[in-house]
């Protein structure tokens, strides 16, 4: 299966082209993984500061975000539940509803950067993943 330059475009609109949208996805993701903190640091071009965004949600096991990454129209509450469990030091907390339904949102850092790259940390592995745009990636 090929993909035209622009199905990403199409595919995840505004995710990728407005950014308070792309924000408020990137924020929601971090909010479905459990994220108790979230830190933004915007871009400054004249000091070479680059956009990122961290939290300390849940994160992925590499099987997990390959899944994620590489289905498109991924299914969360098919995959997931409808629920987001919280991590094993908060275990008193309870579930959250997750906004997070059909992956697009994971597409959201394109807004600020392509290639973008994630770091994940789940069973204390840390997984670094770079990605891009492509008609073959």
């Amino acid at each position: 299966v090929l993909f035209d330059d622009r199905f990403l475009d199409k595919y995840a609109g505004p995710i990728i082209s407005d950014p308070a949208v792309a924000i408020v996805e990137l924020v929601a993701n971090a909010w479905d993984a459990y994220a108790t903190k979230v830190d933004i640091v915007w871009p400054k071009r004249s000091q070479d500061i680059r956009f990122s965004i961290t939290d300390n949600g849940k994160g992925m096991t590499p099987a997990q975000f390959e899944r994620r990454w590489n289905t498109l129209d991924y299914n969360r509450l098919a995959d997931e539940g409808t629920k987001s469990g919280p991590p094993e030091d908060l275990s008193d907390s309870p579930p959250r509803n997750p906004y997070g339904r059909n992956g697009k949102g994971r597409h959201a850092a394109f807004k600020f950067s392509d290639p973008y790259t994630v770091r994940t940390w789940r069973d204390s592995v840390e997984t670094v993943y770079e990605v891009r745009r492509g008609v073959t990636q």
